[in-house]
């Protein structure tokens, strides 16, 4: 595994995967949805 799977808990990954999937169409494209999240903090 990379550094970067380690760099959170699997908790907080989990919650990231699931704010993604779980409300498809907020952005055009899941990349889109992942960038939005990352750069709100």
């Amino acid at each position: 595994m990379s550094k970067a799977t380690n760099k959170y808990f699997p908790e907080v990954r989990e919650c990231a995967v699931r704010l993604v999937l779980d409300n498809p169409g907020q952005h055009e494209s899941r990349w889109a949805a992942i960038w939005d999240h990352h750069r709100d903090g």
